[in-house]
């Protein structure tokens, strides 16, 4: 069966009665996308089917617009719910990770903070109590509070995870500072056998538009909140990046100084090979973005715009350019 285009379920037209209902809380309702979704890609798959043993782990995030932290599906997030992750549709996470505000009705979870007697991480607890903790872990864990408190919030509202977290960044970051061990989510085996680690954070954010930097009025209308929306949006990546890299420092250090302290037997029964040295691993981080081509093709790139449908030379042109990027890349290209 062909797929059926996603503009064509999707209410985008500018009207009278679409701006009265984005200012209503959104045009289109939380079932519109996640049925297209379940149509046409995901074949009503649930959460259950990412989080198998042996499987990557994948980080699906949205933003939780009350708390105004970031949302992973996640088990222990569900678990704070009490509500079984196994079970949600894998296109309602996806859906709500790409709710943007007045386009999409936020997606709602409800929580159930009597249906469940299993206590809340004990890394939770340690966070909140230490003043030291980092901002972002800080939060989460104060969100995750949130939800198991009888009358604190019985209904979760999501919309799109590049709020809080446009680049995606902070499923790894919260891990760290929540972690109990200096691996995870690495497992102890992997940890042992690692070399070399690269991050590709990708970047496809648009450069500043506009010709109302050349004039002494402006902007106004639809340029003020476009500029008000990618400033807040473009600061909030760059803390996150800033705290991702920091993370990782940590993350690489204490690997290095666990590996380090292993008797050389236990070494070897976790995996090292002959010529295993301890402090023999790296972890390095690339960006792939626009600022990786030559002016005219950058400028071109960023002049896409973020659509639900695009010319098929623009989709063609995204694709070339993201493969050239990664594989000429001086990085992947030594790797």
């Amino acid at each position: 069966m062909p797929r059926s285009p996603i503009i064509a379920d999707l209410n985008t037209t500018v009207s009278l009665g679409n701006i009265a209902r984005g200012l209503d809380g959104g045009v289109n309702d939380a079932s519109r996308l996640p049925a297209w979704l379940d149509r046409n890609l995901f074949n009503n798959a649930t959460l259950g089917d990412l989080y198998q043993p042996g499987k990557p782990i994948i980080w699906i995030n949205a933003s939780d617009l009350y708390n105004r932290t970031p949302f992973l599906f996640s088990p222990e997030t569900f678990a704070a719910l009490c509500s079984d992750i196994r079970k949600y549709p894998l296109s309602n996470a996806v859906a709500a990770s790409a709710a943007v505000p007045v386009a999409f009705v936020p997606v709602v979870l409800e929580s159930f903070p009597t249906a469940c007697t299993t206590p809340l991480p004990p890394w939770v607890g340690r966070v909140i109590a230490d003043r030291n903790s980092g901002a972002q872990v800080r939060a989460f864990a104060q969100a995750l509070t949130h939800y198991r408190e009888p009358g604190q919030m019985q209904y979760v509202k999501l919309a799109d995870g590049g709020i809080t977290d446009n680049f995606g960044l902070s499923g790894l970051v919260i891990a760290r500072a929540a972690a109990d061990n200096p691996y995870f989510p690495l497992t102890p085996e992997k940890a042992v056998r690692l070399r070399r680690v690269i991050f590709m954070v990708v970047n496809a954010g648009q450069a500043p538009a506009g010709d109302w930097a050349h004039t002494i009025n402006g902007p106004s209308g639809a340029d003020l909140l476009n500029a008000v929306t990618d400033t807040a949006v473009n600061s909030a990546v760059r803390s996150g990046f800033d705290a991702f890299r920091l993370s990782l420092h940590d993350w690489e250090d204490s690997i290095r100084k666990w590996r380090c302290s292993l008797p050389a037997a236990e070494a070897r029964r976790l995996g090292a090979p002959g010529d295993w040295r301890c402090s023999g691993f790296s972890f390095q981080i690339v960006q792939i973005g626009f600022d990786l081509f030559d002016a005219q093709r950058a400028a071109k790139l960023s002049s896409i715009p973020t659509r639900l449908k695009l010319p098929t030379d623009d989709v063609d042109l995204l694709i070339e350019s993201g493969s050239e990027a990664v594989l000429n890349h001086p990085t992947f290209k030594g790797l």
